[in-house]
């Protein structure tokens, strides 16, 4: 799904999910269910996306009340997160590059929530760095590496 092309109740509810609180934190390794072989996710990420040769992520789940689960996944050279959902089906992996929020954190980002001003696109310095603290804390780490020709 673009995110174009999505209703602005899903956008609230995704941006809802960022900026609240609650959520269990977990290391995505730790559902392989929900995220079957990470790794290969990733690699397909950065094979489409990625410049640099050597990539390191960090992954973080998240386990509402309500028992929906996302993760996160911190990109230390894209200088972003990105949003990722769980799968359904253990046999169908969620691909990364289907992620339906990319947060870009030199400009989605605001200093508070005054600069939100309604927004369903940006998100707070201190939810930015709490998941990255979650991330460090309970979160998996992979370094990906970019093959073919550089």
């Amino acid at each position: 799904m673009k995110l174009a092309g999505a209703i602005p109740g899903v956008l609230l509810a995704i941006y809802a999910f960022a900026q609240g609180n609650g959520a269990a934190v977990f290391a995505i390794r730790s559902d392989p269910a929900a995220w079957p072989h990470p790794e290969k996710q990733l690699e397909k990420f950065v094979a489409a996306k990625a410049a640099r040769r050597e990539n390191h992520f960090c992954a973080v789940g998240y386990r509402e009340r309500d028992g929906g689960r996302r993760a996160w996944a911190w990109w230390r050279e894209g200088n972003a997160l990105i949003l990722w959902d769980a799968s359904l089906d253990p046999a169908d992996p969620v691909s990364l590059l289907d992620s339906t929020r990319i947060l870009h954190l030199d400009r989605d980002v605001v200093a508070s929530s005054a600069g939100v001003h309604g927004s369903t696109y940006l998100v707070t310095r201190a939810w930015v760095d709490k998941v990255e603290k979650d991330c460090q804390e309970h979160g998996d780490r992979f370094v990906v590496r970019k093959h073919g020709r550089h």
